[in-house]
């Protein structure tokens, strides 16, 4: 069963800069470890893919142990002459010590840090 917490959203407009969307998929019991699927997109020109993924990768190392990298997929595309990278990670959860809404307003502003952490 997957539960998504925040809609798809398209970067159609060149206002908007960032895209999240989290799926956590629900686990049988309540002690077993929790799944998520990341789906992040950015438009920037500033904002390198490579660079994209080292802070995505920082966030995740920032939440107390209890979260796992399992797999990353990743592509740029363009739209209205701008680069869109796209990131998909599949993320297990260990434990109840995950702040979903931090972790969502932390990659919307991504995109604000000058260098990478």
């Amino acid at each position: 069963m997957q539960l998504s917490t925040a809609p798809r959203e398209e970067l159609g407009s060149s206002s908007q800069r960032v895209s999240v969307e989290i799926k956590r998929m629900a686990p049988s019991s309540t002690s077993q470890p929790r799944f998520l699927d990341l789906r992040i997109s950015l438009r920037s020109r500033e904002c390198s893919l490579s660079d994209l993924v080292a802070r995505v990768l920082g966030l995740l190392k920032q939440q107390e142990r209890n979260v796992s990298l399992l797999s990353l997929q990743s592509n740029t595309r363009f739209v209205e002459s701008l680069p869109v990278h796209g990131l998909v990670l599949r993320c297990k959860v260990e434990g109840e010590e995950f702040d979903e809404s931090g972790f969502q307003e932390a990659l919307h502003n991504l995109h604000g840090e000058d260098s990478v952490t």
